[in-house]
């Protein structure tokens, strides 16, 4: 069995999940996040302008990500960079980073068509030492405070899709859903897909308007 904990934070937009690829029992942890050229061509990405006053309420603010957020100006390159030196920084522990692409598990993280990284976290079992939730807990904190946790967040507000790109996705599940022959209105509202939200036909919908618009776990 494998066991998924998702890293929530402020402004993150988190989608839990998992499949077992066939490896051995692990403790999995994953989260959401942004970024791009290392993993794919970068989508077009305007700087993120914050008021720099935010960071005076975070606590013990690590040295790397001051310096990447001490202008109050996050751009899609010093995104990039945290991701990497999180990934890095959990690789170095033990753990191991993947993305789902439809019905496989491929290595390393994944940028999708709103510019943010998707990735999961698994810490494998060792000869004679079973990996616990705590262990894997353990280096996720240790390298999201140092790398990434603070960027991550400002970067998910950055990128979070609008109240329009929301009802356009939602019209594009529901027609989706129409064309495989589920009973769905034309303008769906969140609580139509209730009645459907089990069956394959929203599960292969759902999966197709998450990728097409860039918003992670979408389901109306």
């Amino acid at each position: 069995m494998r066991v998924f904990v998702c890293s929530l934070v402020f402004f993150i937009l988190v989608a839990c999940g998992g499949r077992d690829p066939g490896r051995q029992s692990n403790h999995s942890s994953t989260s959401t996040t942004s970024a791009a050229s290392s993993f794919g061509s970068v989508p077009s990405q305007e700087d993120f302008r914050f008021d720099r006053s935010r960071l005076q309420v975070v606590p013990n603010l690590s040295d790397y990500q001051r310096k990447l957020l001490d202008d109050g100006v996050l751009t899609f390159a010093e995104y990039e960079a945290s991701v990497l030196a999180y990934v890095g920084c959990v690789e170095e522990h033990g753990a191991v980073v993947e993305h789902v692409a439809g019905d496989e598990v491929m290595a390393g993280p994944d940028l999708n068509a709103r510019g943010q990284y998707l990735f999961q976290t698994t810490l494998p079992h060792q000869p004679g030492k079973r990996a616990t939730l705590g262990e894997l807990r353990a280096i996720e904190s240790q390298c999201g405070t140092e790398f990434f946790d603070v960027v991550v967040q400002l970067w998910a507000e950055h990128v979070a899709p609008s109240e329009t790109e929301l009802v356009a996705a939602r019209d594009a599940l529901g027609e989706c859903l129409r064309e495989a022959g589920v009973d769905i209105p034309e303008h769906p509202s969140p609580t139509d897909f209730g009645p459907v939200a089990q069956s394959l036909e929203y599960r292969d919908c759902s999966r197709e308007v998450s990728e097409d618009f860039g918003i992670p776990g979408f389901g109306g």
